[in-house]
């Protein structure tokens, strides 16, 4: 697993971006976007 993804699996670095993650510019519509053409029986997502 490359080192960037690893950090991820640190609570304390998730926590960090979920704390500054709704003051990023378009980041609600962008997701909005993603959840609307994803497949309603996807079992994976990469």
């Amino acid at each position: 697993m490359h080192s960037s993804a690893k950090e991820w699996f640190d609570s304390n670095h998730s926590l960090n971006y979920l704390k500054k993650a709704d003051s990023f510019p378009h980041r609600k519509e962008g997701e909005a976007v993603l959840l609307d053409n994803i497949s309603s029986n996807a079992k994976r997502i990469l």
